[in-house]
Protein backbone atom coordinates (compact mmCIF):
# COMPACT_ATOMS: atom_id res chain seq x y z
CA UNK A 1 0.00 0.00 0.00
CA UNK A 2 1.80 3.41 -1.01
CA UNK A 3 2.48 5.97 1.56
CA UNK A 4 0.15 9.00 1.74
CA UNK A 5 1.61 12.33 3.06
CA UNK A 6 0.20 11.92 6.31
CA UNK A 7 0.97 8.79 7.13
CA UNK A 8 3.86 7.15 8.82
CA UNK A 9 5.76 3.92 9.19
CA UNK A 10 5.28 2.08 12.48
CA UNK A 11 8.20 2.98 15.13
CA UNK A 12 8.96 1.94 18.85
CA UNK A 13 9.65 4.06 21.22
CA UNK A 14 12.57 3.36 23.59
CA UNK A 15 11.75 5.71 26.13
CA UNK A 16 8.58 4.20 26.59
CA UNK A 17 10.15 0.46 26.79
CA UNK A 18 12.72 2.01 29.19
CA UNK A 19 10.62 3.56 31.54
CA UNK A 20 8.66 0.22 31.62
CA UNK A 21 12.06 -1.93 32.05
CA UNK A 22 12.82 0.64 35.15
CA UNK A 23 9.20 -0.13 36.59
CA UNK A 24 9.68 -4.09 36.35
CA UNK A 25 13.40 -3.78 38.04
CA UNK A 26 11.45 -1.65 40.86
CA UNK A 27 8.92 -4.32 40.96
CA UNK A 28 11.40 -6.86 41.69
CA UNK A 29 13.53 -4.77 43.72
CA UNK A 30 10.03 -3.94 45.99
CA UNK A 31 9.27 -7.71 46.18
CA UNK A 32 12.59 -8.79 46.90
CA UNK A 33 12.79 -6.40 50.03
CA UNK A 34 9.29 -7.54 51.21
CA UNK A 35 10.61 -11.18 51.15
CA UNK A 36 13.12 -10.54 53.40
CA UNK A 37 11.70 -8.65 55.45
CA UNK A 38 8.64 -11.94 55.85
CA UNK A 39 11.55 -14.05 55.89
CA UNK A 40 12.73 -12.28 58.46
CA UNK A 41 9.82 -11.54 61.22
CA UNK A 42 9.01 -15.65 60.44
CA UNK A 43 12.41 -16.39 62.50
CA UNK A 44 11.95 -13.41 64.85
CA UNK A 45 8.41 -14.42 65.59
CA UNK A 46 10.12 -17.49 66.46
CA UNK A 47 12.79 -16.74 68.42
CA UNK A 48 10.42 -14.65 70.74
CA UNK A 49 8.30 -17.08 71.80
CA UNK A 50 11.44 -19.31 72.55
CA UNK A 51 12.60 -16.65 74.14
CA UNK A 52 9.41 -16.67 76.38
CA UNK A 53 9.56 -20.36 77.09
CA UNK A 54 13.19 -20.20 78.24
CA UNK A 55 14.63 -22.10 75.04
CA UNK A 56 17.13 -18.95 75.23
CA UNK A 57 19.44 -21.09 73.12
CA UNK A 58 17.02 -21.90 69.89
CA UNK A 59 15.93 -17.88 70.63
CA UNK A 60 19.57 -17.25 70.03
CA UNK A 61 19.82 -19.58 67.06
CA UNK A 62 16.48 -17.77 65.46
CA UNK A 63 17.46 -14.17 66.37
CA UNK A 64 20.76 -14.64 64.06
CA UNK A 65 18.72 -16.19 61.16
CA UNK A 66 16.07 -12.99 61.87
CA UNK A 67 19.17 -10.69 61.35
CA UNK A 68 20.96 -12.42 58.29
CA UNK A 69 17.80 -11.36 56.54
CA UNK A 70 17.12 -7.79 57.86
CA UNK A 71 21.19 -7.00 58.89
CA UNK A 72 20.31 -3.50 60.00
CA UNK A 73 17.19 -3.70 62.48
CA UNK A 74 17.93 -2.39 65.95
CA UNK A 75 15.13 -4.73 67.25
CA UNK A 76 16.19 -7.76 66.47
CA UNK A 77 20.57 -7.29 67.61
CA UNK A 78 18.69 -5.83 70.68
CA UNK A 79 16.37 -8.69 71.39
CA UNK A 80 19.71 -11.03 70.36
CA UNK A 81 21.53 -8.98 73.04
CA UNK A 82 19.00 -9.65 75.92
CA UNK A 83 18.48 -13.43 75.03
CA UNK A 84 22.43 -13.56 75.21
CA UNK A 85 22.75 -11.61 78.14
CA UNK A 86 20.39 -14.19 80.19
CA UNK A 87 22.21 -17.47 78.89
CA UNK A 88 25.26 -15.68 80.42
CA UNK A 89 23.12 -16.10 83.92
CA UNK A 90 23.44 -19.91 83.90
CA UNK A 91 27.25 -19.85 83.49
CA UNK A 92 30.36 -20.12 85.35
CA UNK A 93 32.12 -16.79 85.75
CA UNK A 94 34.47 -17.31 83.16
CA UNK A 95 31.73 -18.62 80.77
CA UNK A 96 29.19 -15.64 81.93
CA UNK A 97 31.73 -12.96 80.98
CA UNK A 98 32.33 -14.13 77.42
CA UNK A 99 28.11 -14.19 77.55
CA UNK A 100 27.92 -11.01 78.59
CA UNK A 101 30.81 -9.37 76.37
CA UNK A 102 28.80 -11.06 73.45
CA UNK A 103 25.93 -9.20 74.47
CA UNK A 104 27.40 -5.82 74.95
CA UNK A 105 28.64 -5.87 71.18
CA UNK A 106 25.31 -6.37 70.18
CA UNK A 107 23.44 -4.01 72.50
CA UNK A 108 26.36 -1.51 70.81
CA UNK A 109 25.28 -2.86 67.47
CA UNK A 110 21.55 -2.49 68.67
CA UNK A 111 22.60 1.28 68.85
CA UNK A 112 24.64 2.27 65.75
CA UNK A 113 21.27 1.51 64.13
CA UNK A 114 18.92 2.96 66.15
CA UNK A 115 21.34 5.73 68.96
CA UNK A 116 17.64 7.10 70.43
CA UNK A 117 16.66 3.73 71.47
CA UNK A 118 15.51 4.05 75.44
CA UNK A 119 15.78 0.22 75.90
CA UNK A 120 18.98 -0.93 73.88
CA UNK A 121 21.04 1.96 76.53
CA UNK A 122 19.31 0.42 79.43
CA UNK A 123 19.94 -3.26 78.17
CA UNK A 124 23.85 -1.75 77.73
CA UNK A 125 23.71 -0.41 81.33
CA UNK A 126 22.61 -3.81 82.87
CA UNK A 127 25.33 -5.42 80.71
CA UNK A 128 27.80 -2.92 82.16
CA UNK A 129 26.85 -3.83 85.16
CA UNK A 130 26.92 -7.27 85.11
CA UNK A 131 30.05 -7.15 83.32
CA UNK A 132 31.84 -5.25 86.87
CA UNK A 133 30.19 -7.90 89.04
CA UNK A 134 31.62 -10.73 86.81
CA UNK A 135 35.11 -8.98 87.10
CA UNK A 136 35.24 -8.52 90.72
CA UNK A 137 34.21 -12.37 91.51
CA UNK A 138 37.20 -13.03 88.58
CA UNK A 139 39.54 -10.82 89.97
CA UNK A 140 39.07 -10.02 93.38
CA UNK A 141 42.06 -8.39 94.13
CA UNK A 142 41.92 -5.91 91.17
CA UNK A 143 40.72 -2.37 92.44
CA UNK A 144 40.51 -0.85 88.95
CA UNK A 145 37.62 -1.88 87.15
CA UNK A 146 37.78 -1.56 83.67
CA UNK A 147 33.94 -1.71 83.47
CA UNK A 148 31.53 1.29 84.19
CA UNK A 149 28.08 0.94 83.84
CA UNK A 150 26.81 4.52 84.92
CA UNK A 151 27.46 6.14 81.86
CA UNK A 152 24.92 4.23 80.44
CA UNK A 153 22.55 4.44 83.14
CA UNK A 154 22.62 7.98 82.79
CA UNK A 155 22.62 7.74 78.94
CA UNK A 156 18.97 5.52 79.31
CA UNK A 157 17.50 7.82 81.79
CA UNK A 158 18.01 10.69 79.53
CA UNK A 159 16.52 9.25 76.62
CA UNK A 160 13.96 8.09 78.68
CA UNK A 161 13.68 10.44 81.73
CA UNK A 162 10.29 9.28 83.21
CA UNK A 163 10.95 5.66 83.28
CA UNK A 164 10.15 4.59 86.81
CA UNK A 165 12.25 1.17 85.99
CA UNK A 166 15.76 3.03 84.89
CA UNK A 167 15.41 5.04 87.88
CA UNK A 168 15.10 2.24 90.22
CA UNK A 169 17.74 -0.06 88.49
CA UNK A 170 19.88 3.42 88.96
CA UNK A 171 19.28 3.61 92.48
CA UNK A 172 20.27 -0.16 92.95
CA UNK A 173 23.39 -0.21 91.56
CA UNK A 174 24.02 3.89 93.03
CA UNK A 175 23.55 2.24 96.43
CA UNK A 176 25.84 -1.07 95.87
CA UNK A 177 29.16 1.21 94.82
CA UNK A 178 27.88 3.93 97.72
CA UNK A 179 27.41 6.56 95.68
CA UNK A 180 25.24 8.46 98.27
CA UNK A 181 25.24 12.07 96.82
CA UNK A 182 24.13 10.86 93.80
CA UNK A 183 21.69 7.90 95.00
CA UNK A 184 20.10 10.96 96.65
CA UNK A 185 19.33 13.06 93.75
CA UNK A 186 18.07 9.73 91.93
CA UNK A 187 15.98 9.14 94.42
CA UNK A 188 14.19 12.52 94.80
CA UNK A 189 13.90 12.61 91.18
CA UNK A 190 11.98 9.03 91.66
CA UNK A 191 10.01 10.73 94.09
CA UNK A 192 9.09 13.90 91.40
CA UNK A 193 7.93 11.95 88.94
CA UNK A 194 6.45 9.04 90.74
CA UNK A 195 5.55 9.98 94.33
CA UNK A 196 3.88 6.48 95.06
CA UNK A 197 7.19 4.54 94.35
CA UNK A 198 7.86 5.75 97.59
CA UNK A 199 5.67 2.39 98.78
CA UNK A 200 8.59 0.33 96.92
CA UNK A 201 11.60 2.24 98.09
CA UNK A 202 11.63 1.92 101.63
CA UNK A 203 11.25 -2.35 101.07
CA UNK A 204 15.09 -2.04 99.38
CA UNK A 205 17.95 -2.81 100.99
CA UNK A 206 19.10 1.22 100.23
CA UNK A 207 16.26 2.36 102.35
CA UNK A 208 17.96 4.67 105.62
CA UNK A 209 16.52 7.99 107.12
CA UNK A 210 18.90 10.41 104.59
CA UNK A 211 17.07 8.58 101.67
CA UNK A 212 13.74 8.86 103.13
CA UNK A 213 14.57 12.65 103.07
CA UNK A 214 15.19 12.74 99.33
CA UNK A 215 12.13 11.21 99.07
CA UNK A 216 10.37 14.07 100.99
CA UNK A 217 12.07 16.59 98.81
CA UNK A 218 10.97 14.85 95.51
CA UNK A 219 7.09 14.74 96.64
CA UNK A 220 7.35 18.76 97.68
CA UNK A 221 9.13 19.09 94.29
CA UNK A 222 6.12 17.43 92.84
CA UNK A 223 4.04 19.61 94.63
CA UNK A 224 5.34 22.63 93.60
CA UNK A 225 5.62 21.79 89.96
CA UNK A 226 2.36 20.40 90.26
CA UNK A 227 3.20 17.14 89.10
CA UNK A 228 0.53 14.60 90.35
CA UNK A 229 0.21 17.09 93.29
CA UNK A 230 -2.76 14.83 94.65
CA UNK A 231 -1.07 11.24 95.33
CA UNK A 232 2.39 13.46 96.44
CA UNK A 233 0.11 15.21 99.77
CA UNK A 234 -1.21 11.68 99.93
CA UNK A 235 2.23 9.99 99.89
CA UNK A 236 3.69 12.92 102.34
CA UNK A 237 0.51 12.62 104.48
CA UNK A 238 0.94 8.99 105.44
CA UNK A 239 5.16 9.41 105.68
CA UNK A 240 4.56 11.79 108.23
CA UNK A 241 1.62 9.60 109.38
CA UNK A 242 4.08 6.60 110.02
CA UNK A 243 6.37 9.04 112.08
CA UNK A 244 3.24 10.22 114.05
CA UNK A 245 3.03 13.52 112.70
CA UNK A 246 -0.52 13.56 113.07
CA UNK A 247 -1.41 17.28 112.72
CA UNK A 248 0.54 17.63 109.56
CA UNK A 249 -0.69 14.35 108.14
CA UNK A 250 -4.00 15.76 107.71
CA UNK A 251 -2.90 19.24 106.28
CA UNK A 252 -1.30 17.38 103.13
CA UNK A 253 -4.32 14.78 103.15
CA UNK A 254 -7.06 17.64 103.02
CA UNK A 255 -4.53 19.44 100.49
CA UNK A 256 -4.59 16.35 98.49
CA UNK A 257 -8.51 16.15 98.39
CA UNK A 258 -8.69 19.58 97.31
CA UNK A 259 -7.04 18.60 94.04
CA UNK A 260 -10.21 16.04 93.59
CA UNK A 261 -13.26 17.76 95.44
CA UNK A 262 -15.72 16.40 92.61
CA UNK A 263 -14.62 12.81 93.64
CA UNK A 264 -13.46 11.98 96.81
CA UNK A 265 -14.26 8.73 97.92
CA UNK A 266 -16.09 6.52 101.12
CA UNK A 267 -11.93 5.64 101.71
CA UNK A 268 -10.37 9.40 101.45
CA UNK A 269 -12.84 10.13 104.11
CA UNK A 270 -12.53 7.25 106.36
CA UNK A 271 -8.90 7.62 105.81
CA UNK A 272 -8.73 11.45 107.02
CA UNK A 273 -11.38 10.51 109.92
CA UNK A 274 -8.75 7.99 111.51
CA UNK A 275 -6.06 10.84 110.93
CA UNK A 276 -8.51 13.14 113.31
CA UNK A 277 -8.88 10.52 115.73
CA UNK A 278 -5.28 10.07 115.78
CA UNK A 279 -4.73 13.74 116.21
CA UNK A 280 -7.26 13.81 119.26
CA UNK A 281 -9.96 15.70 117.02
CA UNK A 282 -13.25 12.95 117.92
CA UNK A 283 -15.81 15.64 116.23
CA UNK A 284 -13.84 15.77 113.11
CA UNK A 285 -13.34 12.36 112.58
CA UNK A 286 -16.89 11.43 113.28
CA UNK A 287 -18.11 14.19 110.55
CA UNK A 288 -15.68 12.69 107.78
CA UNK A 289 -16.84 9.08 108.86
CA UNK A 290 -20.58 10.13 108.35
CA UNK A 291 -19.23 11.28 105.24
CA UNK A 292 -17.96 8.38 104.30
CA UNK A 293 -21.16 5.96 105.40
CA UNK A 294 -22.99 8.52 103.24
CA UNK A 295 -20.96 7.65 100.23
CA UNK A 296 -20.56 3.27 101.09
CA UNK A 297 -22.27 0.65 99.73
CA UNK A 298 -23.02 -1.68 101.23
CA UNK A 299 -22.78 0.87 104.42
CA UNK A 300 -22.23 -2.26 106.79
CA UNK A 301 -18.43 -2.77 105.20
CA UNK A 302 -17.56 1.14 105.75
CA UNK A 303 -19.28 1.08 109.43
CA UNK A 304 -17.22 -2.19 110.34
CA UNK A 305 -13.92 -0.55 109.01
CA UNK A 306 -15.01 2.93 111.25
CA UNK A 307 -15.54 0.71 114.41
CA UNK A 308 -12.06 -1.42 113.86
CA UNK A 309 -10.19 2.38 113.61
CA UNK A 310 -12.34 2.78 117.12
CA UNK A 311 -11.31 -0.21 118.77
CA UNK A 312 -7.96 0.07 117.71
CA UNK A 313 -7.28 3.86 119.03
CA UNK A 314 -9.59 2.71 122.26
CA UNK A 315 -12.02 5.64 121.68
CA UNK A 316 -14.50 3.88 123.70
CA UNK A 317 -17.01 7.36 124.37
CA UNK A 318 -16.39 8.95 120.98
CA UNK A 319 -17.32 5.26 119.66
CA UNK A 320 -21.10 5.71 121.05
CA UNK A 321 -21.40 9.45 120.37
CA UNK A 322 -20.60 8.24 117.04
CA UNK A 323 -23.09 5.37 116.81
CA UNK A 324 -25.94 7.54 118.52
CA UNK A 325 -25.49 10.23 115.29
CA UNK A 326 -25.49 7.12 112.83
CA UNK A 327 -28.49 5.18 114.10
CA UNK A 328 -30.42 8.79 113.63
CA UNK A 329 -28.78 9.56 110.35
CA UNK A 330 -29.49 6.48 108.50
CA UNK A 331 -30.99 2.96 109.18
CA UNK A 332 -28.88 1.08 111.59
CA UNK A 333 -29.39 -2.92 110.75
CA UNK A 334 -29.47 -5.78 112.77
CA UNK A 335 -25.64 -6.98 111.54
CA UNK A 336 -24.45 -3.08 112.29
CA UNK A 337 -25.40 -3.72 116.05
CA UNK A 338 -23.98 -6.75 116.37
CA UNK A 339 -20.58 -5.08 115.30
CA UNK A 340 -21.14 -3.07 117.60
CA UNK A 341 -21.59 -5.10 120.35
CA UNK A 342 -18.31 -7.26 119.26
CA UNK A 343 -16.39 -3.33 119.40
CA UNK A 344 -17.67 -3.61 123.01
CA UNK A 345 -16.76 -7.13 123.95
CA UNK A 346 -13.31 -6.65 122.52
CA UNK A 347 -12.89 -3.80 124.92
CA UNK A 348 -14.07 -5.77 127.85
CA UNK A 349 -16.83 -3.30 127.56
CA UNK A 350 -19.18 -6.60 128.64
CA UNK A 351 -22.44 -4.41 129.81
CA UNK A 352 -22.84 -2.40 126.74
CA UNK A 353 -22.22 -5.02 124.44
CA UNK A 354 -25.40 -7.33 126.78
CA UNK A 355 -27.76 -4.04 126.47
CA UNK A 356 -26.66 -3.57 122.95
CA UNK A 357 -27.37 -7.62 121.83
CA UNK A 358 -30.90 -7.75 124.68
CA UNK A 359 -32.39 -4.41 122.34
CA UNK A 360 -31.21 -5.89 119.62
CA UNK A 361 -33.22 -9.41 119.97
CA UNK A 362 -36.29 -7.33 121.84
CA UNK A 363 -36.94 -5.65 118.29
CA UNK A 364 -35.22 -8.92 115.79
CA UNK A 365 -34.93 -11.87 117.51
CA UNK A 366 -31.85 -14.11 115.40
CA UNK A 367 -29.57 -16.98 116.55
CA UNK A 368 -26.25 -14.81 115.71
CA UNK A 369 -27.66 -11.98 118.19
CA UNK A 370 -28.60 -15.07 121.01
Amino acid sequence: MPLTRNSQPATRNPLRYATCGFVLILSIAAFHTLYLRLISQIYYTKARKFQKDGSLGLAVNNYNKAADYQPRDANIWQKLAEAQLNMGYKKSPREALLYTLKAKDLYLRAGRYNPLDAETAYGLARTESRLEQIYQRLKPEEKNNPYDALPYFERAIRLRPNSITFHYAMARYLFRHGKDKALFQIVRSTARIYPSAYTFLKKERLWSAPVKEAVQLGLMDAIKQGLSPESAHKVMSSMLAEDKEWGRSIVHYQKALEFNEDNISERDYITLGRLYLKNNQPEEAKISFIKGLNLSTPIENAFENISRIYKDDKHIDDYDVFCREVNERFVFSSKMHIISARYHIDLKQYSSAKRILMDLNRETPTAETY
